[in-house]
Parts: structure tokens; C-alpha cells; sequence
């Protein structure tokens, strides 16, 4: 087992892992257990992360497919932080998050025989603790963070040309987890990976140079001859697709969009995060880069009007990077908690989540002064530089919050949107004046625009 708590003192907030640590002792020198240790660190901030029995490793694959279900399990009641069991509750630790990163096959259900056995496993895991786990890697839709059109139901719940992970879709099939389902634990959470690559966050048009200044190639994000990738469509198109499925089966959803470019790079020769390792801003040693502070709040923003339930950003600062892109999740966080007083009281975005419709795809958007409407899946922002990432949520008392955002500075800077409640039609507008800067030194940014009333 490997667990990570850099943050958590031993003896004082954890149980050390006696392995390599001194174990604890009362005041009269007595050792105290784990099953006896109290932490004092408040349960909404007990969490961890770890990988599973063996690693990430063809040695941790064949464990998996060689243990039995009843063995598998029992792994899966090991995996709870050391934070003591002396103030569990009902026999379970009191954790908030468990974060397990299995990156291999077995997470992705290629077969029932290993299906039932990491179901064995995410079962052991739900039932030692009170809080979630965060199956990283495992999800309804094994694309690997990759776009899928097949992720867009052709009904409201009809999915014809994807494959999808029988872990998250059907019942066990033998031993403990026999017609167990995981939404029999709800508590058990897809953590799908959207991750960029450096160049991903850089603004359209820029020329990348080489360190001597010739001109290499001028950064295009959109259509078919885009050099790079268009970070908010990829995360809109699998947040939102993502959530929407999740929630089909009465499942939470959580993203793990990440703010930091750290996906794996396409050649043999470059360090993780970047596209091209022939340019200026190419570090070898580094360690990608993160998104710039603007996309890193639209990400936020748009990972919340997904209807996702739980955002694991994934990774902690990274040390001689930018940090700057806190600024923006730290912006998207104080809007969406700050309370906006109307005739009916205050409430914020956050208040009114549990009664929030998200239109998603279906949100409506008229560039042409209401003669006609599109609706725009993820994708469409990719294929259209004009086209206006946009998202619409609203409540059946007729409460509604509007999100629309410009990431590379090319988009539609005015348009009309409209929703359905209770078979009335309310219609907004959006000018060229109604846009607000994520930098306060550059005024005249248009980055975003948000109403809720």
C-alpha cells in the first residue's frame, strides 16, 4: 500500500505507519492501536490518495486477476488512511475522500472476470469509511480523456456507438458481489481525467520561436487543421457527457479536470506536458505548465454548470511554475459562493445547486437577434472559433443562472440566449459591454460573462 499524507502530523492527526514511523503511546508509555487512535483533524478534512495492491504494474494486473473476489475485497477494507478507527462510526473510519489511481485495464472492465474482481475492490473501499471514493480511471465511458461523439446520447438515455465500462453498468456476477451494483454505493464516485498539454493554454495565434527567434508555427486551436488542443471543449465534452450519464443511473460524478498540463507527450523525448520540444517555452526538466489564470476559472466555471458533483483538480502547486491559475479556481469558487440578494432573500450559486436544472448541450444560443437558435455540444467549440461556449441552469420556480465564456479571444461577443420554464420561454441578451476581465489590470478583457437571477 501506498499512502500519501505529507500534510497530516503523525500521532497527532494520523496513525504513523509503523512500518518505518514509531508508533504512538498514551501518557503512561502504553502503545496505542489503530483500532484505538483518535485523530484530531476534523473528518471533512481527513482525505487520501493511493495506488493499488502491487502498483500500476503487469505484477499489480496479474494480482488482481489471480486473487479471489473475498481477497480483493478484504484489500479494498485496507484502503482507508491512517487516521484511526478509534472515532469511526458504525465501524467505518471517518474519511472524507479516498482517492485510488488504478491505471491499468483492470480499472476499465475489458472482460467480466476482471470486472467483478476491482468491483470486489471498490466494494471493500465504500464499506470502510463514511465518505467517497474517488475511482480515478475507472469510468462509464473508458476514453482515456479522449474525444468521443458516441458519448452523446441519441435519446435522452439511448447510447448506440460506444463501448461502456460494465463496472459502472451492470451487477456482479459471483461471491459477496453477486447482483451488487455500485450505485448500490453511492458514495462510490467515477474521477474522470481531463488533462492538456502546455501549448494547450497558450493563445490563438501566438508563433512559437525557437530560442535563437525564427518562427516555428503560429498556435491554432480550432478545426480541422488545429496544431493543438482546445482545452475548454475538451472539457465540456467530457465533464458534462460525463455528469449527464452518471446521473442517468442515480450516480454522483466527479471531474478530475485538471489546471496543471501534465498529460503524457507524443514523443519519446520530451518531459510530460508539453507538444513540441522544439520551441522557446519548451522546459525538458519541467513538469508541463498550468492552464493560464482565465481558463483555469472558465474550467471552473463550466465543470460546475456540467452539473458535476465533486471537482478533484488534481495536483497540488508544483514548485517554479506559475501559480497564477489559483487565482482564477479561487475566482470561480467566490462566485459561485457569493450569496445575490433578490426579492425573494439571498442565495448564491451554491445554494440553489440542489434544485438546478443544467440544459447542457441543449442550452439555446441565437447569434442572429433571436431568428434562429443553435445548441452547441462540447465538440462545436472546437470546430467553430466563433462559436460561444455558453451553458444555461435554472430551477422550476424560475431561478437562472447563465455562464458564457471566450478562451482564445475569438469568440462571439454578443447573442441572445433563452430557456424553457414551465412552458414559458425567458430570453436574455449579451452585448459587448456585459463582459468582465479575469485580470483587474486588463480592463478590457472580455473573458466571461455570468448572471444569475
Amino acid at each position: 500500500m501506498s499512502l500519501v499524507h505529507p500534510e497530516y502530523r503523525p500521532c497527532n492527526e494520523r496513525y504513523p505507519n509503523i512500518q518505518y514511523e514509531a508508533p504512538c503511546k498514551d501518557g503512561t508509555g502504553k502503545e496505542i492501536s489503530y483500532e484505538d487512535f483518535i485523530s484530531t483533524i476534523e473528518p471533512t478534512r481527513r482525505g487520501f490518495f493511493a495506488y493499488p495492491p502491487k502498483g500500476n504494474s503487469a505484477e499489480g494486473e496479474q494480482y488482481f486477476l489471480t486473487q479471489p473476489e473475498q481477497k480483493l475485497y478484504e484489500a479494498g477494507l485496507d484502503y482507508h488512511g491512517s487516521f484511526g478507527r478509534g472515532d469511526a462510526v458504525g465501524g467505518k473510519a471517518q474519511v472524507m475522500f479516498q482517492t485510488m489511481d488504478t491505471e491499468m485495464n483492470i480499472s476499465n472492465g475489458p472482460d467480466n472476470k476482471s470486472k467483478n474482481k476491482y468491483m470486489a475492490f471498490l466494494k471493500g473501499m465504500g464499506d470502510a469509511i463514511t465518505g467517497y471514493v474517488l475511482a480515478m480511471y475507472s469510468n462509464t465511458f473508458p476514453g482515456v480523456g479522449n474525444y468521443q461523439a458516441g458519448r452523446y446520447p441519441k435519446n435522452k438515455n439511448e447510447y448506440s456507438s460506444i463501448a461502456q465500462n460494465p463496472i459502472w453498468t451492470e451487477a456482479g456476477d459471483n461471491g459477496l458481489i453477486k447482483g451488487w451494483r455500485l450505485t448500490d454505493n453511492r458514495r462510490i464516485v467515477e474521477a474522470e481525467e481531463v488533462s492538456c498539454l502546455a501549448e494547450d493554454g497558450y493563445e490563438q495565434g501566438m508563433t512559437l520561436k525557437t530560442k535563437e527567434g525564427r518562427a516555428l508555427r503560429n498556435i491554432n486551436h480550432f478545426g480541422s487543421n488545429a496544431d493543438v488542443e482546445h482545452a475548454l471543449a475538451k472539457i465540456i465534452h467530457i465533464t458534462e457527457t460525463g455528469a449527464y450519464r452518471a446521473h442517468l443511473d442515480g450516480r454522483k460524478y466527479c471531474s478530475q479536470a485538471k489546471i496543471i498540463a501534465d498529460r503524457n507527450p507524443p514523443y519519446n523525448n520530451t518531459s510530460g506536458g508539453f507538444w513540441y520540444n522544439d520551441h522557446a517555452q519548451y522546459d525538458p526538466q519541467g513538469f508541463g505548465a498550468y492552464l493560464p489564470r482565465h481558463l483555469a476559472f472558465m474550467e471552473g466555471m463550466m465543470v460546475f454548470f456540467s452539473g458535476t458533483d465533486i471537482w478533484n483538480i488534481w495536483d497540488r502547486a508544483k514548485p517554479g511554475l506559475n501559480q497564477d491559475p489559483y487565482n482564477g479556481i479561487l475566482g470561480a469558487l467566490t462566485y459561485l459562493g457569493t450569496k445575490i440578494k433578490t426579492s425573494t432573500g439571498s442565495y448564491s450559486m451554491l445554494d440553489l445547486r440542489p434544485n438546478l436544472q443544467f440544459m447542457l448541450w441543449e442550452s439555446e444560443i441565437s447569434y442572429d437577434g433571436g431568428r434562429t437558435w443553435q445548441q452547441h455540444k462540447g465538440t462545436d467549440f472546437k470546430a467553430n472559433p466563433q462559436a460561444l461556449p455558453l451553458r444555461i441552469a435554472y430551477t422550476k420556480e424560475g431561478k437562472i443562472a447563465i455562464f458564457a465564456c471566450r478562451p482564445y479571444n475569438t469568440e462571439a461577443q454578443s447573442c441572445q440566449w433563452r430557456v424553457k420554464i414551465n412552458n414559458r420561454w425567458i430570453t436574455g441578451q449579451i452585448t459587448e459591454k456585459d463582459w468582465k476581465s479575469c485580470y483587474p489590470a486588463q480592463t478590457g478583457r472580455k473573458d466571461f460573462y455570468l448572471k444569475v437571477e
